[in-house]
């Protein structure tokens, strides 16, 4: 009877090895998986011609691509985890604030402001996107920030072009009356 409950205990703890062998390949397996997509996460962000930020309802910064990172002068490991609001002056930091009032109600918010970066004035199309669960539920917030400094002054640009013309037909218009 001793032999038979050695063997029994025997067989069972085979087992729990067995089960708990398997578990933990099927744990590599998923952290294997894990930082896969998180690399192609990050490899895709990186390439992508906007800012990428993921920012937590504690509004801290939980993600953030290089390009974001170079705006600000600074590396990802150091601004991953900062307040927002240490990001922006008073002034700019009460137009964020409202912007995020919005998104914490599940709306997409788009606004476009003028920030410097790193000491350089940059036209910036903020895009808030809800992070929200099946309920609805706001878990945080994807922010896509587009530099549309260059389209604003060549809009401008040609805004003015298009006034000179205007005013130079006008001009001409005026000259050949009066020759006329």
């Amino acid at each position: 009877r001793g032999a038979m409950q050695t063997i029994e205990i025997s067989i069972k703890l085979q087992e729990a090895i067995a089960r708990f062998e398997n578990e933990r390949v099927r744990c590599e397996t998923a952290e294997e998986l894990l930082r896969w997509q998180t690399n192609l996460v990050q490899a895709i962000t990186d390439h992508l011609p906007a800012a990428v930020l993921y920012i937590g309802l504690d509004h801290r910064l939980l993600y953030c691509n290089s390009l974001y990172a170079q705006w600000r002068g600074k590396s990802k490991e150091e601004l991953i985890g900062q307040p927002i609001a240490s990001f922006f002056d008073s002034e700019h930091l009460e137009i964020i604030e409202a912007l995020y009032q919005r998104a914490a109600r599940g709306e997409r918010v788009v606004s476009k402001i003028k920030l410097v970066y790193a000491d350089s004035p940059r036209v910036v199309e903020v895009n808030i996107i809800p992070h929200q669960d099946q309920a609805g539920q706001v878990l945080g917030f994807v922010a896509l920030l587009l530099d549309v400094s260059q389209r604003d002054k060549h809009d401008l640009d040609l805004e003015t072009a298009k006034k000179n013309a205007e005013a130079a037909n006008i001009a001409k218009t005026a000259f050949l009356r009066n020759i006329s």
